[in-house]
């Protein structure tokens, strides 16, 4: 399973190379992989431990590929949903399952009132339909990005809320601006 070149290139712009950030609960990460998630990785694929920050860009690639891209059925989602999903499921996470990019999904599906999902948190059948055979997906892209938002102010009250708002409405606004190009 390939990941699309400009979904990682986007990824690559925003998540940035080496961080420490000492806000930031994901500690140390390297294209935004954290050393817990690159451990894992690793530990999977039998080879041995290595800093997040010696992660190549290929291997990142791979990493967000097996991890993120496939489980979160970004290649069965159009342009730019897919896009909107991947960064979702990487932003807000906790791989495999995505629950809550799954579960905005589909309320931003709800919202352009063109069908009625089951907000369960997971992406099937009606879903993938649903997104694929939506008429309008600039203004479905529009409605899960401020699902994502209303998400965000729900942490604001929160440490990491405070250190990241900024960052994470900056996000929101570059992959808005690569969604229509």
């Amino acid at each position: 399973m390939m990941l699309s070149a400009r979904s990682w290139a986007y990824i690559k712009r925003v998540e940035g190379g080496f961080v420490n950030d000492p806000d930031d609960p994901g500690g140390a990460t390297k294209y935004g992989v954290t050393q817990v998630e690159y451990d894992r990785w690793l530990k999977n694929r039998d080879m041995p431990h290595r800093a997040v920050e010696r992660i190549t860009e290929t291997e990142a690639q791979v990493f967000y590929a097996e991890r993120y891209w496939g489980p979160g059925h970004c290649s069965q989602l159009p342009w730019p949903i897919n896009l909107a999903h991947f960064d979702a499921c990487v932003n807000l996470g906790k791989p495999p399952a995505f629950v809550r990019s799954n579960k905005i999904l589909q309320r931003a599906i709800n919202d352009t009132g063109l069908d009625t999902l089951v907000i369960d948190g997971l992406v099937g059948a009606k879903t993938l339909a649903a997104v694929n055979m939506h008429p309008a997906l600039n203004v479905l892209l529009d409605h899960y990005l401020w699902r994502r938002i209303e998400y965000y102010l729900t942490l604001r009250h929160r440490r990491v809320g405070k250190r990241f708002m900024a960052t994470w409405l900056w996000r929101l606004y570059i992959l808005r601006e690569e969604a229509q190009t």
